[in-house]
Order: C-alpha cells, then structure tokens, then sequence
C-alpha cells in the first residue's frame, strides 16, 4: 500500500528510522498494512498542455469580459494622434496637419508655406508646425502619423540626413519631440490610410471659390530662429575673436568694442557676447595694460564744427626710451576733430621744417587746407617756417596753454590711446614700436569711436575697411 500524504505527523513517523515510546508503538501497529510514505510531487505545466490537449477550444469563440469572481481595472490613454501632410499647387506648396483627440474629435489646419522649398522641406516644416501647435496645446502623449518614408525614418535615426537644407529642420524637430513626454513616429502609406489623403485635400482647400466671402485669420510662424548676419562655427569663432583682438592690426579692445566689431563686420554666434567677455579676461597684454581710472566721469564737452577736416590738433608724443631700432625717438600726431581721422609719422628729431612738412604732405595735400589747427606751446610750433605756411595757405593757429591743457584734450585723448595700442603690440625688447606705429593707426581708424558711434575710415570714405579677417573667413560682401 501506498499512501500519499501531506501529514506532517504520518511523514514523521514513517520516514524517521528510529523511534520510540508511542510513536515506536504507533509505528507497529502501522507494519502489518504496509505503508509506504511517497512526497506528492509539483504539478509541472506538462499537467497544463495535457489539460489543454484534451478540453480544445475553438478558434471562433469568444472570450468573456464579465468576470464573476475578479476585478478588473483597466485605464484609458489620453494619447492624442498627429497627421500630417503636404500638397503642391500651381501657387506654392500647402501643408495640412489633423490632430484626432482622444475623444474622436478632429481640429484640422491648413498652411500655405511661402518661401520656394523642395517636397521634404516642406513635409519638416508640416511637422514641426504640428509639432508647436501640439506643445502649445500642452499635449504630452502623442502618437505622429505620416505618408513621407524619408522623414519619419530620419527622425527615428534609421536614416541619416546628408543633405545640408534638411539638417536644421531635423535638429529642430528633434528639439521639439525631445519636450514630449511619450511621443512615437509611424509611417503611413497614403494607400493604407484614408486620412493621410484627406489632408492633401485639405491642404488644396486653400483655394475658397471667387463668389464666397469670408473673413479668415492669417497667422505667420518662423519654423526656424532668423539667422543673424553670418552664424560661425564654434573653431570659425575662435579664429575671429583671435584675428580681430591679437591678429594683423589687432587693437587689443575691450570686450564691447571686440563684439560690436564682429557684429559690424557680418558675424555672428549664439554665445558671442559671453565669448568675447571669456577671451579678453584670459589676454595677458590686455591685464597688463589696462586702464586704472581713478577720477569720476565728466560730461562731454562737444566741439562745433562745419565741415570734416575743418579744425585739426596737432601733437608731438616723446622722448621714448629706448628709442626704435632706427633711433626714432618722437611721434608727431595729427587728428581731425569732426571724423577722428588720424595720421602719425616717427621722427629722430622734432625740427621746425619737420612740422612744416608734415602739415603740407599730411594734411594739405590729401585733405585740403584746414580752417584751424591746434598745437602745443612748443618751440617748434612757434617757428617761422610754419609762420609762413600759415600766411600762404591762410589758415589759423591756437597754442594750449599750462593753466587750460584741455584746449588740445582731443589730441591728447588720442594720444593716450594710441600708446596703449603701441605697449600691447611690441615685442619684449620694446625697440620695434616704429614697425608696429602703422598697425596700430590702422587699428585706431578701424575701431567704433564711442563719440561718434563710426569707425574714422568709414566717415572719411562712406564704407568700413576690408578687414583681414573677412579674407580668411568669408563675410557676406566678401562672399556675395
């Protein structure tokens, strides 16, 4: 006999070898029947197929949702669903997009896309305009359906975008599925799905009948951010603000100048500003040299003047030591006070012809005669030679005095500057400042002076400079 048990107290004294007091006598009494203690086994899924196998059930019958003894929770999605598509006609394309609610409800649009564009482009700008209608909505689950295999493939990342139009729809429509929560893209063969074509009728619908009436809202939706001059790449933005502060005829300006450069110039990045703020905190030169201003700001004083090259203050900078390699010692100066138009010359000494001279080549000859210049009460200004230029050309002077130096405070102002420009662009031994006097007069005259708000190039010639970076780096008058 064999008896399957689940018994603790059986299973004990049946299987335990050794007993004794009444669980020995129990266990006699228990021999003459012959009992065999056997552990059920686990009912293994073979039990199941064999149930299965004999109780079929037929293909065709239907399963019971009314469960007696269970409860059954289930949850409605709130996904909403996205068509797109577009449509061309003889007077541009149109894109139509079609959300479906979760309800069933539809809300239809209809676009007309201005700009000439090719068939993708405008299948991304359908999308991305659903896209922002969506978020709008502030609709986080989402489900997109449309007929264009080369975009949704794209957007899934199982096609790469090779060509260069499509690329900042792509990152753009990638932008705008990144801020969904649950969002999926699924192509849908305009064969196969009937609303896919309702919105190319919808699209076409654009066109109302000549004899109806009706007032319509017009919206206008920039897909992309308008692209500011010319947008550099980031190793293109490194060698412009390196060309324009440090490079040929680099002036070592201060960040708002260096940025309003570049933005004159044509140029342009989203972190430009914060750029340029970074690069001249880290110039060493530009440390090492800088301005300590120690007295308050004052009003200006402006000067009124009738025509450019009118009124002209003259200087002498020196004596410099070490002189130049070439034993240059001076720097004779001249600005125009209506365009800051300047012109400087090296000298190895100040003579009375060398003043002269400089007035007749510089001034005379290339700007005309001037109605009034400047000068510092120095011996040389009070020569007779320049006496004598003065009655040919009949054109007055005035001397600064100790007691009132700001008379010549233009001259003086210039001055300074160009020394800044001088002390960031020579070499360690400091002798080569005469090479470098021309680049920094070129850099001078290049530059937005903050009182008249224009560079002294572009007010004496009517147009900027062509720069040498605009050569390295295409701007847009060099490229066009």
């Amino acid at each position: 006999m064999t008896l399957v048990s689940k018994a603790d107290p059986l299973r004990y004294i049946l299987s335990k070898p050794v007993l004794s007091g009444q669980l020995a006598k129990c266990s006699m009494i228990l021999s003459e029947f012959e009992i065999n203690f056997v552990p059920q086994k686990v009912i293994k899924g073979q039990a199941l197929a064999d149930f299965l196998a004999a109780q079929p059930i037929p293909d065709n019958m239907e399963l019971r949702e009314d469960l007696p003894d269970e409860e059954v929770f289930t949850i409605e999605t709130s996904s909403w669903q996205l068509y797109f598509d577009v449509a061309a006609k003889k007077c541009g394309i149109s894109a139509g997009i079609v959300f479906v609610m979760p309800s069933g409800g539809l809300i239809p649009y209809s676009f007309h896309i201005l700009a000439i564009c090719t068939n993708n482009v405008a299948e991304y700008e359908a999308l991305i305009i659903g896209l922002k209608i969506a978020l709008e909505m502030q609709i986080q689950s989402l489900k997109v359906y449309g007929d264009s295999l080369l975009i949704i493939k794209q957007i899934n990342g199982e096609f790469a975008v090779k060509h260069e139009a499509l690329i900042p729809y792509h990152e753009k429509a990638k932008h705008l599925i990144a801020q969904f929560q649950t969002i999926t893209l699924n192509h849908v063969p305009r064969s196969k799905n009937g609303k896919v074509d309702a919105l190319a009728k919808l699209a076409a619908s654009l066109t109302l009948p000549s004899e109806r009436d009706i007032q319509i809202t017009i919206g206008e939706r920039h897909l992309l951010p308008q692209i500011i001059d010319r947008c550099l790449s980031k190793e293109e933005a490194s060698r412009a603000l390196q060309e324009t502060h440090v490079g040929t005829c680099g002036p070592h300006q201060a960040d708002p100048k260096l940025s309003a450069q570049l933005k004159r110039l044509g140029y342009y990045w989203p972190t430009m500003v914060q750029d340029v703020i970074n690069f001249v905190k880290c110039c060493t030169l530009c440390q090492l040299h800088g301005d300590f201003i120690h007295q308050p700001p004052q009003p200006l004083h402006p000067s009124i003047l009738s025509w450019p090259f009118e009124t002209w203050g003259m200087d002498v900078i020196g004596h410099f030591t070490p002189p130049s390699s070439k034993i240059h010692k001076y720097i004779m100066a001249i600005i125009d006070y209506f365009s800051k138009r300047s012109k400087v010359v090296p000298l190895k000494e100040v003579r009375a012809e060398d003043v002269a001279n400089f007035i007749r080549t510089h001034i005379i000859y290339c700007y005309g005669v001037p109605s009034k210049i400047t000068l510092e009460n120095a011996l040389y200004f009070k020569c007779k030679t320049l006496v004598k230029l003065m009655e040919k050309y009949k054109f007055k002077h005035s001397f600064s005095t100790s007691y009132n130096p700001s008379s010549n405070g233009q001259e003086k102002a210039f001055n300074k500057v160009l020394c800044k420009i001088l002390k960031k662009m020579v070499t360690k031994n400091k002798r080569d400042w005469h090479e470098r006097l021309l680049e920094a007069l070129w850099a001078y005259r290049t530059t937005v002076r903050t009182v008249t708000g224009c560079t002294p190039y572009s007010l004496v010639f009517g147009s900027e400079v062509v720069l040498p970076l605009e050569v390295q780096i295409p701007s847009l008058r060099i490229a066009t």
